[in-house]
């Protein structure tokens, strides 16, 4: 079975290798996964004399998402993750910090896969293991995620 090349977009499904991940128009180039979960906060509609729900309807949205990214040294490396708290003076800039958007594209038709739009950075974790590269889980609470050329 030969290896694919750049361009050759196969079936009709996606891997992971097949999308890179832009925040506000900068790729990141080292992150390593993305987790995006929305929530329409659906609540059944109950009446007398019916048994179950007669309807369905969303009460409000809300949309989460976590990133795992390389936890690199050193400060402003092109392609890392942009991450607002503490700065080096003892400041914390969470809430001053704008909002970002993150965007998913195909890496061989160049198209839009997904867009998160009001990204605010939430807190994170970071994983330092015996044998593997130190790892840094970020959580994000955005306004809302909107489809591209995406189907399912």
């Amino acid at each position: 079975m030969p290896f694919r090349t750049a361009g050759q977009a196969e079936g009709p499904v996606g891997s992971g290798i097949d999308c890179f991940l832009m925040q506000d128009n900068q790729v990141l180039a080292y992150s390593t996964d993305l987790n995006v979960d929305e929530d329409y906060m659906l609540e059944g509609i109950q009446t007398l004399g019916y048994y179950g729900f007669r309807n369905l309807v969303s009460l409000g949205y809300d949309c989460n998402m976590t990133m795992g990214t390389f936890l690199l040294r050193g400060a402003d490396i092109p392609e890392a993750i942009a991450i607002p708290g503490w700065q080096s003076d003892g400041n914390n800039n969470i809430n001053s910090a704008g909002l970002y958007t993150f965007t998913g594209i195909d890496v061989h038709t160049l198209q839009i896969l997904f867009t998160i739009i009001g990204a605010k950075y939430g807190g994170g974790s970071l994983t330092v293991a015996q044998g593997s590269l130190m790892t840094r889980q970020t959580k994000w609470r955005a306004r809302q995620m909107l489809p591209g050329a995406q189907t399912s």
